[in-house]
């Protein structure tokens, strides 16, 4: 095998360690009806499935070193800066009813 197939493998076991683990904690952390709470574990969640994103695409982009994994890597990049800036606008600056 050559360099870039071990680091894409690498990141791809990461990715499933780090999805198992995280079923885990959804699953053992107990119910809640608190508002904030719940924001708080949404926005946890969707920030660590952006980070995956981010790992994911940055790693095929240098594993695989070819112009049309950076250009995946770039478009992530741009479509997910707007989309993390509006879920904390939301989430943090919401008032509570």
């Amino acid at each position: 095998m050559d360099e870039s197939t071990i680091i894409v493998l690498s990141v791809l076991a990461v990715f499933v360690l780090a999805m198992f683990i995280t079923a885990y904690v959804v699953k053992s952390t107990p119910e809640t009806k608190e508002f904030e709470t719940l924001k708080i574990r949404f926005a946890a969640v969707t920030f660590t499935g952006i980070m995956l994103l981010v790992l994911l695409t940055a790693v095929f982009a240098v594993g695989l070193k070819s112009d049309a994994s950076m250009e995946v890597f770039k478009t992530v990049m741009t479509g997910l800066s707007p989309i993390a800036g509006g879920i904390i606008g939301y989430l943090f600056s919401s008032k509570d009813k």
